[in-house]
């Protein structure tokens, strides 16, 4: 009986080891994602800028 019991207990560890671990895992990676989401828009925010500015130079040499 001591070994069964023994032998949860190890288990149980185990696998709370490795809860741990993947739930360290997922926040590293929910926080990476959040910087590449904002890099995103950072990027896609020059972009929109850029276009908006060759729009206007583009109306400025048609006119």
């Amino acid at each position: 009986m001591m070994k069964v019991t023994n032998d949860f207990y190890r288990q149980f560890e185990e696998l709370n080891n490795k809860l741990d671990s993947l739930l360290k895992e997922n926040k590293d990676l929910r926080r990476e994602f959040k910087q590449e989401k904002e890099d995103l828009k950072a990027t896609i925010k020059e972009k929109d800028e850029l276009i908006e500015k060759l729009l206007n130079e583009i109306d400025r040499l048609k006119n």
